[in-house]
């Protein structure tokens, strides 16, 4: 495809475009993946006292992942609407400036 942000193999670069996307999920996966180190920490070393907040854990970070998958997608639904109402440009815009021509001496 001509034109298209994967054709050199490389993420479409620009206003942030790859780093704002899907920024709750990313939190949720990293905080799920805490849970999960602490558990396993839990279950190897076997402390009674921290086993609940273990399992708590993990349990918050499963249910966070589908809480922030979807404000995600609301945000990136409010972000298209948003596109779409954006009024026509009515001032001009301005040209580069024209390089003034120099006046020859007169011989």
């Amino acid at each position: 495809m001509r034109g298209s942000p994967m054709r050199s193999g490389r993420p479409m670069r620009g206003r942030g475009v790859a780093t704002r996307t899907m920024r709750h999920t990313k939190t949720a996966l990293l905080l799920f993946g805490a849970a999960l180190v602490l558990g396993l920490f839990v279950s190897v070393t076997e402390l009674d006292w921290l086993e609940r907040v273990g399992a708590a854990a993990i349990a918050l970070a499963i249910l966070l992942i589908p809480a922030a998958m979807l404000a995600d997608l609301w945000r990136a639904g409010i972000r298209l609407r948003l596109g779409r109402r954006r009024p026509q440009r009515k001032t001009p815009r301005r040209r580069a400036a024209q390089a003034r021509r120099r006046a020859r001496p007169r011989r």
